[in-house]
């Protein structure tokens, strides 16, 4: 940390009169407990890390498969291998991609230890390959479990009549439908969508 030159100046006379033995005010002296380490002469203070490191500190990466090619995850919290795998490859948005088929959990991975559902961030591309029609109801892409039936449903992106919506469950609860909007008639085929959700189990959940 480098001070003010002001309060630098300030710390190093008081700190230099207590060590002569000069009386010092009390309010010119220099805490224990509140101290301020002052730079050694001739060697400059280290410098903080870059914010991106920072960051990738408190936020740590769990999961990433770019899909370039391969399925496997070039970083993982768990295992990096797909559970399932029926895919084909072709040019994507950078690299390859995984040209997934209608076929349930084309591609899926497992989620112990790859997510954490206290807080976190899961963004992926999105480029469908046929037209898009209105359906009752349509999981596109999603976090399961095991369970069968209703209930294994963690996080999904659904597709309900002509709108996309986000629904987060927590064993047994659930947060209220958040809607990514109108995707019938938007959404062309072969055209690239971002798609990403945040949630924080203390801030809530965006889309």
């Amino acid at each position: 940390m480098v001070l003010p030159a002001p309060l630098a100046v300030r710390a190093a006379i008081a700190q230099r009169a207590l060590a002569l033995g000069v009386p010092v005010p009390p309010d010119r002296q220099r805490s224990p407990a509140h101290s301020i380490p002052l730079p050694t002469p001739g060697c400059r203070p280290p410098r903080p890390p870059p914010l991106c490191l920072r960051l990738r500190r408190r936020t740590p990466l769990l999961f990433y498969a770019p899909l370039d090619g391969s399925p496997d995850a070039v970083v993982a919290g768990g295992n990096p291998k797909a559970l399932r795998c029926f895919v084909k490859w072709e040019p994507g948005k950078i690299g390859q991609a995984s040209r997934n088929f209608k076929a349930r959990q084309s591609l899926s991975y497992d989620g112990r230890g790859n997510i954490d559902l206290n807080a976190g961030t899961l963004s992926f591309f999105i480029k469908p390959n046929y037209e898009i029609r209105e359906q009752a109801y349509s999981p596109m892409v999603s976090v399961a479990t095991e369970i069968e039936g209703y209930w294994a449903g963690v996080l999904q992106f659904n597709l309900v009549r002509d709108t996309l919506h986000v629904q987060f469950y927590d064993m047994g609860r659930y947060t209220p439908t958040l809607s990514v909007g109108k995707i019938v008639g938007r959404w062309k085929p072969e055209e690239w969508v971002h798609l990403a959700v945040a949630w924080d189990r203390d801030q809530g959940v965006r889309v």
